[in-house]
Formats: structure tokens, sequence, C-alpha cells
């Protein structure tokens, strides 16, 4: 029974897929690239299916309906923690700031902070505009106690969204932190004492 629900779940968010995605123009060999791999989604090969959509959404960048659609199946539960599958995606889609996004909190978790930074700055410099991604360089810098970088990361972020109480409670923690600073404390194997490059200034006006 179980089994009967997820195809028809599947099933019909492809019938969704067709009839929104009819009205947007698409080249035809990405049209089909993107259609072979919503046909092996829907067969149960959800891996192949679902980086074969990533490669035709890497040959039709400008498609938000494929875009969309594969992003609300790497959200799905059984897809949302599978990091391998991530990482699969992101060396087919390197310039995706929504698959950037969800691995760099993928690498968090995982404690790998130092590639989790890394992609936050690859994001940081493809949309230097949007705030939340210094808040999430700035969170990942003040955990891992780089508080200098953290300090720059929240005052871009309150740059671009103007003042408010989340970017003030930040700021006033770092200075608290950096007028008090207390004993290092080591952390044994979590990589919280990785060592990150820090390097704001690439992302920094």
């Amino acid at each position: 029974m179980n089994d009967r629900i997820v195809k028809l779940a599947r099933v019909g968010i492809v019938a969704c897929l067709v009839a929104v995605g009819s009205t947007f123009p698409a080249h035809a060999a990405d049209t089909a690239s993107f259609d072979e791999g919503v046909r092996l989604y829907t067969a149960g090969a959800d891996h192949d299916g679902i980086l074969t959509m990533a490669r035709a959404i890497a040959a039709d960048p400008g498609n938000i309906v494929y875009q969309s659609y594969m992003l609300s199946l790497l959200d799905r539960q059984e897809h949302g923690w599978n990091v391998a599958l991530l990482e699969s995606v992101y060396n087919i889609l390197p310039d995706s700031v929504p698959v950037l996004d969800r691995l760099g909190k993928l690498y968090e978790g995982q404690h790998r902070f130092a590639d989790a930074e890394r992609l936050y700055q690859t994001w940081a410099k493809l949309r230097p505009d949007q705030a939340e991604v210094y808040a999430r360089l700035g969170e990942l810098y003040l955990f891992t106690g780089h508080m200098e970088p953290s300090k720059k990361a929240f005052i871009r972020h309150r740059a671009l969204v103007g003042e408010s109480d989340y970017a003030i409670r930040r700021l006033e923690a770092i200075e608290t932190a950096q007028r008090h600073p207390a004993t290092p404390v080591r952390y044994a194997d979590d990589g919280r004492n990785a060592p990150l490059t820090a390097a704001m200034g690439a992302v920094m006006p």
C-alpha cells in the first residue's frame, strides 16, 4: 500500500510539472533530457533521475520551472539529508545558490566547517546583494571562534537589511566576547577547530 501511495504521488507531481511547464518555452533537447529525468525518478531511480534533471538545468539555466521542481524533490524527507546526492548535484550545478545553501547546511551539520565556508563564500561572490549568505557566514565564523570575520559578515548583513534585532544581538555578542575572551575550548575530533580561510576580504566591498 505504501509503495502504491508513493507511486501515485510521483505521478501526480509529474502531471503538475507537465501542466505548468507547458506554458514555458524550452529547447527540445533540454526538455527531452528533463523529461527523461522525471521518467527515471517516477520509475524509482531517484538518484539518476535527479542528476539527469540537474544536467538539463545546467543546459537551460533560465528555466525556473525545472529548477523549482528539482529543488522540491531535494527537499523531500528521503533526500534532504543525502549529502552524496547533493554533492553530485553541486558538481553539475556549482553556481546554483539553492544548492550551495542546502549543501552548506548539511556540511555544517556534519561539522565540515571549512567545506561549508567554501560554499558560502561562493554564494557571496555570486550574489553579494543577498543578506542571508552573510548571516550564514557570520554564524559560521561566530560558532568556530573567528570573531573578526564574523563581525564583518554581520555588519554586511545589517547594511543590506537595515537595523535589525538579530544583527544587533549578534554584534553585541561578538563585542562582549572580544572584550572578555574566554579560555579557548578544544573540541575532540568534531571539526570545530578546523582551520578556515576567514577570507572575508574576498566577498566584502
